[in-house]
């Protein structure tokens, strides 16, 4: 069995030293994954200071374009009169199931390419971000 843990990167090369430190403990693998679009589909060059590498971290980068949901411009996700107590469950599912940022961060980590070559049935999979130490 064997921990491997995925993470979405945007330009956090500090936090991604302390993640990478603190994982060596732990983590068999930690993969960090970077796209080149935000979550909210804006083009962003690739940042990840590639001499944080070691033995147990997999950086993988991602050309998402055509991947992503694009965003809708003025696109209201809180409405005051079908957002209250006895319609919060349909609000609150369908804001989560139509949130374009949950969906690409989900698209981005479903990218990696470790997740099909070196992942077993009895591994654990631990999905987070870098900041979540």
């Amino acid at each position: 069995m064997k921990v491997f843990e995925f993470c979405p990167f945007f330009n956090e090369n500090k936090v991604a030293e302390i993640k990478i430190k603190e994982d060596a403990h732990w983590v068999d693998s930690l993969c960090i994954l970077e796209a080149n679009k935000t979550f909210t589909g804006k083009e962003k060059p690739f940042n990840f200071d590639t001499s944080l590498l070691t033995s147990k971290v997999h950086y993988e980068k991602f050309d998402v374009t055509g991947k992503f949901r694009e965003i809708e411009e003025n696109k209201d996700y809180y409405n005051p009169e079908t957002c209250q107590a006895k319609n919060f469950d349909h609000w609150y599912w369908n804001l989560l199931s139509n949130n374009y940022a949950f969906f690409n961060e989900s698209v981005q980590r479903n990218m990696c390419t470790i997740l099909k070559e070196a992942v077993s049935d009895d591994d654990i999979i631990i999905l987070s971000d870098l900041d979540e130490i």
